[in-house]
């Protein structure tokens, strides 16, 4: 029988948030910036800290125009995962 997750620590500061926008493939990368910077100006005015972003065409559908913004709830540890090394087709960053 699996473990029940355990649950989360947020820290002193509270929860940190990963806010990601990610193009369908036809959205140009000008255009992402945009949305996703309008998307972290609304997080901010409700007192949301973002600590890591990704904006690009990550998850994609043949070419369609438009967008999708996730935003995470991360505490410390889930951060340090996000910035362990990652070496795939689509990301690459680290060691």
């Amino acid at each position: 029988m699996p473990s029940r997750p355990r649950p989360l620590a947020w820290g002193r500061e509270g929860p940190h948030w990963n806010g990601d926008g990610s193009g369908m493939g036809g959205t140009p990368l000008i255009e992402l910036y945009i949305i996703y910077r309008k998307a972290a100006a609304i997080a901010q005015k409700h007192g949301l800290k973002i600590v890591r972003s990704l904006v690009g065409s990550y998850i994609i559908s043949l070419e369609m125009a438009g967008t999708s913004i996730t935003v995470l709830r991360a505490n410390d540890e889930l951060v340090g995962y996000w910035d362990a090394p990652v070496k795939t087709p689509a990301l690459c960053w680290g060691d």
